[in-house]
């Protein structure tokens, strides 16, 4: 009767019924936790991998775009510092701005090519030849692009994003 222990029922005490089910239980509630941390852990790499990859296709995207607006930059310099297109301009040689736009475009360096005057007037499309002399409407990306000289950048022309560059061609220095 002088037992330290507090009293338990013998259901508990004596049963060896209950020590080899705590036994059993044991292994299996530790193999339990031990998938659930797996889990869990599986789960954070899977998270952070998927996280690199969309890190990785948004570099790609971005480099992409990049290079994009490099090449479009890239075709209006050379159409805007050419003579012989800063001529056609000036005598409004539509076959000769039809032809270096074709050009450019078969080169792959655009693909789509707009020569516009000051007047916001299609001298000609490099991509559609009897496409020129109509006006540019100010609701035209193309009248927006051509308001801000120098512009480059994604726009949105008939639905699409575009990559577009406009650079004023300049005899003697001006417009």
């Amino acid at each position: 009767k002088n037992n330290p222990l507090p009293a338990m029922p013998n259901l508990f005490r004596n049963s060896l019924r209950w020590q080899v089910i705590a036994i059993a239980l044991l292994p299996l509630l530790l193999m339990l936790a031990a998938l659930l941390w797996q889990a869990h852990d599986m789960q954070s790499r899977q998270q952070n991998d998927e996280q690199q990859r969309l890190q990785h296709s948004a570099r790609q995207v971005h480099d992409a775009l990049y290079n994009l607006q490099a090449q479009a930059v890239q075709a209006s310099r050379l159409l805007a510092g050419s003579e012989e297109v800063i001529e056609a301009f000036v005598d409004k040689d539509n076959d000769l701005l039809f032809r270096w736009g074709s050009r450019l475009i078969e080169s792959g360096l655009a693909g789509e090519v707009h020569f516009i005057d000051l007047h916001k007037t299609v001298l000609a499309r490099g991509h559609e030849e009897f496409a020129f002399n109509d006006q540019l409407t100010a609701a035209s990306p193309l009248y927006q692009a051509i308001e801000s000289t120098g512009q480059s950048g994604l726009m949105f022309i008939d639905g699409k994003p575009r990559m577009i560059a406009s650079l004023p061609v300049e005899r003697y220095g001006s417009q």
